[in-house]
């Protein structure tokens, strides 16, 4: 029963937590932080994998990255006592280590160095740091950059460990640097691979012309006078996406320069970004804020196969012009009209459909206030399209909330 107790209690915490790391709108309050820092290091040691029923809930590393990104070095102090080498980035002594590399600690940054040339040990070995490029990666500044460039284009010409996959070969501690930088470099080679000589060639001419300078993207210099937007610009270079969403809502105007900055990084071989992407993020923000140029490219993208990303999209914008939108998709005439090898293939076309069709009622659910059929199933179109025209004109929307 005690246990019971105490897991209860546990989860409480961790729940008031992330509740508590939301931006302020005036002064953050560092000495809370600290000590949700602090907390968290001795649940993070009071858990056990093998017994998590008598352990209590594992404590997010998310929590670590929110508290240093609103505190930043007036959290180092605390950070220090629960920082520890050689863990992952995905637990909280490891997200404490990152932390502190990114906030400039050298002592942080010479062990992730020893830790990242720990990936040339031989494949399966206890000892080879696989995770190491997503430590670097999180740190995300041009310093972490210059460490897995530099290994890149001086192991890009081995063939020692690599693994055979059939027709291409690939190592996969280079494909790991690569996979990492993309989501941090501002502007990218158009490769995103290393499947081929090709390929291996574009990034390393790609840092021989770019290294001298900055090819990261970052916010630091946009000028953010309201403290909350400043927090949530640092919440966004900390790795939090949805805090790109907060801008648009809090105060979108004063935000767009840095939106159409964030709709310009990362990959931009597709004109329309995935959601989970900082620039799809950004693009579906500038909808937000009346950018009807994003918003138009968003529709269009209901009618392809990336339906499901254009749903999500517009579940986050809400209001009248998102349910509009979904509720027309419902019987699109264009849906697939890109795609004429789809709509021909009668034996999937279908499943295609309900699955379209299911993604939209389940996004309306939870964008109406009343709806009229709760449960989300593509069988409930017909009552959302009878409702959209009796009610557009009267039908209350959920309120966007503030994510981060």
């Amino acid at each position: 029963m005690f246990c019971r107790v105490v897991m209860f209690l546990l989860m409480l915490f961790v729940s008031g937590l992330v509740h508590a790391q939301v931006c302020p709108p005036g002064r953050v309050d560092s000495a809370k932080l600290g000590q949700q820092l602090t907390q968290a290091g001795r649940q993070f040691d009071q858990f056990h994998p093998d017994d998590p029923d008598e352990s209590g809930p594992p404590v997010d590393p998310d929590i670590i990255y929110r508290a240093s990104a609103i505190g930043g070095k007036a959290l180092v102090p605390a950070l220090r006592g629960i920082s520890k080498p050689w863990m992952a980035p995905d637990s909280v002594p490891g997200a404490a280590q990152v932390s502190l590399a990114k906030l400039g600690v050298e002592e942080a940054k010479q062990q992730l160095i020893e830790e990242f040339e720990a990936i040339e040990k031989p494949l399966g070995t206890a000892a080879r740091t696989w995770w190491a490029p997503r430590k670097l990666a999180r740190v995300g500044n041009d310093w972490s950059v210059s460490i897995m460039m530099n290994y890149f284009v001086g192991h890009s010409g081995e063939t020692a460990g690599r693994v055979s996959h059939g027709d291409y070969r690939e190592e996969p501690a280079l494909n790991g640097v690569i996979r990492e930088l993309n989501g941090i470099i501002r502007d990218p080679p158009a490769s995103f691979g290393i499947e081929s000589p090709e390929a291996i060639s574009q990034w390393t001419a790609w840092w021989a012309k770019y290294k001298s300078g900055s090819v990261v993207w970052s916010l630091h210099d946009m000028n953010l006078q309201d403290p909350q937007l400043q927090c949530l610009a640092r919440k966004i270079d900390w790795g939090f996406p949805d805090a790109i969403i907060d801008l648009a809502t809090i105060d979108g105007r004063q935000a767009i320069p840095l939106l159409k900055y964030l709709a310009e990084v990362g990959d931009k071989r597709e004109p329309v970004a995935p959601f989970d992407s900082v620039r799809g993020h950004a693009q579906t923000a500038l909808a937000i804020v009346g950018e009807k140029e994003q918003f138009n490219a968003i529709v269009h993208e209901l009618d392809t196969l990336r339906f499901t990303d254009a749903v999500a999209k517009l579940r986050v914008i809400g209001g009248a012009r998102a349910v509009a939108t979904l509720v027309h998709g419902f019987d699109s005439p264009i849906f697939l009209a890109d795609r004429p090898d789809y709509t021909a293939d009668k034996a999937h076309i279908e499943g295609i459909v309900y699955d379209h069709d299911e993604a939209i009622a389940s996004a309306l659910t939870k964008i109406v206030v009343s709806p009229p059929d709760a449960s989300g199933s593509p069988k409930s179109k017909g009552k959302w399209i009878d409702w959209w025209n009796r009610n557009k004109e009267t039908a209350q929307f959920v309120q966007r909330p503030i994510y981060e």
